[in-house]
């Protein structure tokens, strides 16, 4: 989009800010043109100029649309436009009153103000010592033309693309599980205290959970699409990473109406970059490379290093200074991201950098109808924020489960039966099809611990070292710890079985995962069953379930991560890296209503919920292992050789 297309959007959001409720007591809602008028009655006129300013907003939107039209120089005028927007927001921010309609004004004043001074910076930064800051990300094109061992085995002998790819998921993650930790609690917790949070009940605030975890890996399907046909894998990295930051930032907006808001904004940010982001990592190694399972074992270390960094810092600003510090936090992590890979993209060559080749027609349409739907999303969005339609949370999600499933289920026939496949790469989709049931089942669980164990850590724990009462989400990062010290173990394990001719087939591993799931929830019945004698009961409990879980995790993401690398349709990749985030969105969807179930009448509800999680994980398991024995191994040497001869 041009310049004078933002001109234009951000000025005509400001027009219908002006008409949009600005400020909101709890009693009464006044728009910017109902607000002057409104305090001048009550306090007199010495703030008239100051409230008067209000009308100037549309008048010069208006002047802007009009002249960016007729292609002059706006950049004056939308200055102004823009810094009055902010002032006036901020102020009645500052005041207390905030509503949707001064956020829009906020947010509309920062964009007309970052597209006028975009080139200034730009140039700025070009020509001045600034750029000495971002050194440390800048890589010398001599560097580059040194050889090919530079750029095929710079970062712990694996591309050096990997090392950007590595620094990208890394500050995306902490950004997101930073977050991720504070979102339960934020919403649990009560109004009243030195924190407050919003005071939901735990049925409601569960299913927000999950609803927003499987948004978020339900909208890496169409990212994959977006990236496939439109913009290419790097493109949609940088636009995801982006808008991720801004959601973040949002939600630390400390005003209730924000809050959805920002969830949208990370949602969207999300679905452009992860499946993304795992594709480019596969793109840089070819098809034989045997280095390519140990590059996603690297790839999902710096996953666990991110996650560590946002559980210590954003849990301890939200839990023990605000709740929208930690937020804050979790959108500066992700600016850190978003500069490393502007500053370091080069190293990435050409993996990823085009959509798939079509006709330019063809693509014009694609092109439009993503742009319409993005509209209709957009006006869909905008009026429930507004307050057209209410859902309830619950009954949203167990429908929003369906609704993924029967989507999984339609595009695996789809791909099946209607795209063109060989045999073989129908073999590999039964497969991968089979994986895909694995880990649906296994993120249910595993995403419980920013649920029901969160809660239980928090109510149920003794959570005092050496007289510090530490903050609930620094247990969350047993895991990412875990999973650093054990992945190097683990992965030698598969190199070692691999030499000998013993590695398990990938169900099989994906089956001990969901045993060793089911495992760490026998631990926890038992943590529940001496809570109702004595609690709080100790943090071990909860360390040990990490520890079961953790290992669970190392049989199946990183190991099911390749899979899809290896063995989905390469035209469809992208898409095929989005189905296997839609497993993580079903397993996120349960994991919320699994644990508001675990957690509406507090202990009591617990034990007969992880006992059916229990059973469930071992069913599943067993499924697994028996459906295993009718597919043949892909990466068999008979498969292979049979492959071959064909």
């Amino acid at each position: 989009m041009n310049k004078q297309r933002l001109e234009q959007l951000f000025s005509g959001l400001l027009v219908l800010s002006f008409f949009l409720p600005w400020v909101d007591d709890g009693f009464i809602s006044l728009s910017a043109m109902q607000y002057p008028g409104f305090v001048l009655g009550i306090s007199g006129n010495g703030q008239a100029a100051f409230l008067y300013a209000l009308y100037l907003i549309p008048v010069l939107a208006v002047a802007v649309i009009l002249f960016s039209f007729q292609g002059k120089n706006t950049k004056v005028l939308s200055l102004v436009l823009g810094a009055l927007s902010i002032v006036l927001g901020g102020y009645i921010l500052y005041e207390g009153a905030f509503a949707f309609g001064s956020f829009i004004a906020i947010l509309a004043g920062l964009g007309i103000v970052v597209t006028e001074l975009k080139e200034d910076w730009e140039h700025y930064i070009s020509i001045s010592s600034v750029s000495n800051v971002f050194q440390p990300f800048q890589i010398s094109n001599d560097y580059l033309d040194k050889g090919n061992d530079n750029l095929d085995k710079g970062f712990l002998g694996h591309p050096i693309g990997l090392r950007t790819l590595f620094l990208t998921e890394m500050w995306e993650r902490m950004s997101y599980y930073g977050m991720r930790a504070l979102l339960v609690l934020y919403m649990t917790g009560t109004i009243t205290n030195f924190n407050p949070g919003l005071g939901w009940t735990q049925m409601e605030s569960q299913a927000i959970y999950g609803i927003y975890v499987g948004m978020v890996y339900f909208m890496v399907v169409p990212g994959g699409w977006i990236a496939d046909n439109i913009l290419g894998h790097q493109k949609a990295v940088l636009y995801g990473a982006m808008i991720i930051a801004l959601g973040h930032f949002t939600l630390a907006i400390p005003v209730e109406q924000t809050f959805f808001l920002g969830l949208i904004f990370v949602v969207l940010g999300t679905g452009l970059l992860k499946g993304n982001i795992s594709t480019i990592v596969g793109k840089l190694y070819k098809e034989d490379d045997s280095r390519r399972e140990s590059g996603y074992t690297i790839f999902y270390m710096a996953i666990n290093i991110g996650s560590t960094l946002g559980f210590l810092v954003c849990s301890y600003l939200g839990e023990k200074i605000g709740w929208h510090w930690g937020f804050g936090a979790a959108g500066i992590g992700m600016s850190f991201g978003v500069l490393q890979f502007i500053f370091s993209k080069k190293l990435l060559g050409v993996a990823g950098i085009n959509p798939n080749p079509m006709e330019d027609r063809r693509r014009a349409k694609l092109v439009l109808g993503t742009k319409v739907s993005l509209g209709v999303m957009f006006v869909v969005i905008a009026s429930g924020l507004l307050g057209f339609y209410s859902i309830e949370p619950r009954v949203f999600a167990e429908n929003f489960s369906y609704f993924l499933t029967v989507v999984a289920g339609l595009y695996f026939l789809y791909l099946f039966f209607f795209a063109g496949l060989t045999s073989a790469e129908k073999r590999n989709l039964l497969l991968l099809g089979l994986l895909f049931i694995g880990a649906a089942a296994f993120w249910s669980g595993f995403d419980q611990s920013a649920s029901s164990l969160s809660i239980f850590a928090r109510d149920y724990t003794d959570l005092s070292v050496s007289g510090y009462i530490i903050p609930v989400g620094w247990l969350q990062f047993a895991n990412p710890i875990f999973v650093v010290i054990f992945a190097p173990i683990f992965a030698g394990i598969w190199t070692h079985l691999g030499r000998i001719n013993l590695n398990p087939a990938l169900p099989i591993k994906f089956a001990l995962g969901l045993v060793l799931m089911a495992v760490s929830f026998v631990i926890m019945l038992f943590a529940v069953e001496l809570a109702m004698e004595t609690a709080p009961v100790g943090m071990r409990w909860l360390i040990l379930t990490y520890l079961l879980q953790t290992w669970g995790e190392l049989t199946l993401s990183p190991i099911g991560l390749a899979a899809f690398s290896r063995y989905s349709p390469k035209k469809y990749i992208g898409q095929m890296f989005g189905l296997w985030f839609l497993a993580s969105a079903i397993g996120g969807v349960l994991a919320g209503l699994l644990g508001g179930d675990a957690m509406d009448a507090g202990l009591e509800s617990i034990s007969p919920v992880f006992n059916f999680m229990i059973k469930y994980y071992l069913a599943i398991a067993l499924i697994l292992i028996v459906l295993s024995r009718f597919i043949k191994r892909p990466d068999s040497p008979k498969s292979e050789d049979k492959e071959a001869a064909n």
